[in-house]
């Protein structure tokens, strides 16, 4: 099922076309294969240990501190590393608001061919 369905949205070029239905079915995507592997691996390992297992809150603690870890760095190299273009770097640099615009809408263009 999460195989069919984004596929099935894929073979709308209307879906196709718009970046929204596109993250959408990316998401859809990614969440299929999230769920196949928890279902993997969870239910595969409790059915071979013969118990059920509930992680620790030091576990999930760990784990969220990971995430934060993860999703700081990311912050920090998107404010400080020339990642993205800033609409003030675009103009001093002599490319205007609808230049920047045109390209990203150029890039988008081709977007499901």
């Amino acid at each position: 099922m999460s195989v069919v369905f984004p596929l099935a949205l894929l073979l709308q070029p209307r879906v196709r076309a718009s970046s929204n239905g596109l993250y959408f079915t990316a998401v859809l995507v990614v969440l299929g294969f999230i769920t196949n592997r928890m279902n993997v691996s969870i239910t595969g390992m409790e059915s071979a240990a013969g118990r059920h297992y509930l992680p620790k809150w030091t576990e999930l603690s760990i784990t969220g501190a990971i995430l934060a870890l993860g999703f700081a760095v990311f912050g920090l190299a998107a404010r400080y590393l020339p990642i993205f273009v800033s609409e003030a770097n675009a103009v001093s640099a002599g490319a205007g608001p609808e230049t920047t615009s045109t390209a990203a809408v150029a890039r988008l263009s081709h977007a499901g061919n």
